[in-house]
C-alpha cells in the first residue's frame, strides 16, 4: 500500500503542564466516519478563502456507512497546508469526519454539505500513513504503545472500529486515563508534568479497570477506581467494596508534619458514596512512623 495520508487530531494540552494525548479507540469512537482511501480532487470553496472541498476515491469504510466516493469540507489550517492543496490529490488518506448535521460545526457556506473534516486539540484528523517525518505517532491504549503512522495504525484503526462493547454508554464520554512512566506514550506526549491519554467509556475501559484493580501499585489502583467508577455494576460494587480496605499508602508532608494517606480507600468511598450505597467510611490517614 502507498503512503497512506491520516488526517488526526494530536496531543491537546488540558492546561499549561498537564498534556493529553488522544488513543486511537477514542479518535475512532468518537468520529462519525472513518475511512481510508485516495484524493481524487481539492476545490476551494466558493466564496470562503479558508474552506477547501476534498473529494476522496474510498479504498476501506471502518466506521459508517460504506461510499465508493466521499465528499468532505476542511478548513484551511497553516501547518497542514498540503491537505487543501492541489498537490494533495493522489495522497492517500485516513480520514475522520464529523456529520455535518451536527448542531455545533461550523460549515462554510454554500452547502448542503454532507461531512466535515473533524478537528481535535491541535489540528484537523487526517494522517499520511507511513510518513513518520511529516505525522506525529497515534497512541493506543492497548500496552499504551505509540502505533506510529504505518500498518500498524491501520490495524487498530479497524480493530476499534468493529469493537463491540456491553453497556457502553453514548460514545462522546471519555475518561482520561493518568498514563504510567517509562511507558513509550509517557515518554512520547511528556511536556513537564503528567500525561493523560484520552480512551472511550466502554467495555474495553471497564476491563482495564478490573484488571488494574488486582496491580501491586497504588497507583494503578487509585486509576482502577477512577475507572470503573464510570461502570456501576454488582461486580464493580463489589471491588470497590474490597478497596475501601487496602492497605496501599502515600506519604504526605504538610508543614513539616509527614502522614501517610491511603488513596485507594479515599477514592473508593467517593465513588460508592456518589452511587448513593451506605458505605462505613475507612480510615484515610494514619501517622508517619519514625
Amino acid at each position: 500500500m502507498a503512503a497512506l495520508a491520516l488526517l488526526v487530531v494530536w496531543p491537546a494540552a488540558a492546561s499549561a503542564e498537564i498534556n493529553i494525548g488522544e488513543s486511537v479507540q477514542w479518535l475512532v469512537a468518537s468520529n462519525d466516519h472513518v475511512a481510508s482511501g485516495t484524493i481524487t480532487k481539492v476545490e476551494a470553496v466558493k466564496g470562503e478563502l479558508h474552506w477547501s472541498k476534498l473529494t476522496v476515491k474510498v479504498a476501506e469504510t471502518f466506521r459508517g456507512q460504506h461510499s465508493d466516493v466521499l465528499t468532505f469540507v476542511a478548513p484551511h489550517y497553516h501547518h497542514f497546508k498540503w491537505m487543501t492543496e492541489p498537490k494533495a490529490v493522489g495522497t492517500q488518506v485516513l480520514v475522520f469526519l464529523a456529520d455535518a448535521k451536527r448542531p455545533d460545526l461550523r460549515l462554510p457556506k454554500g452547502g448542503p454539505w454532507t461531512w466535515k473534516l473533524n478537528t481535535g486539540g491541535d489540528g484537523p484528523l487526517m494522517w499520511r500513513v507511513g510518513q513518520k517525518r511529516l505525522d506525529k505517532d497515534v497512541p493506543t491504549m492497548e500496552g499504551f504503545k505509540m502505533l506510529g503512522t504505518g500498518p500498524a495504525l491501520l490495524d487498530a484503526v479497524r480493530k476499534s472500529a468493529t469493537f463491540t462493547g456491553i453497556d457502553a454508554p453514548a460514545d462522546t464520554n471519555a475518561i482520561n486515563l493518568d498514563v504510567p512512566w517509562g511507558t513509550p506514550v509517557a515518554g512520547a506526549l511528556y511536556a513537564g508534568s503528567a500525561v493523560w491519554l484520552r480512551i472511550p467509556v466502554d467495555e474495553r475501559a471497564a476491563s482495564m479497570g478490573r484488571k488494574l484493580a488486582t496491580s501491586a501499585d497504588v497507583s494503578d489502583r487509585v486509576q482502577a477506581v477512577h475507572i470503573l467508577g464510570h461502570f456501576r455494576s454488582t461486580q464493580h460494587e463489589r471491588i470497590l467494596r474490597q478497596l475501601l480496605k487496602d492497605e496501599g499508602t502515600w506519604k504526605v508532608t504538610q508543614n513539616n508534619v509527614s502522614t501517610l494517606r491511603y488513596p485507594v480507600r479515599e477514592a473508593a468511598f467517593k465513588v460508592l458514596t456518589q452511587w448513593g450505597l451506605k458505605v462505613k467510611k475507612p480510615r484515610f490517614t494514619a501517622p508517619q512512623k519514625p
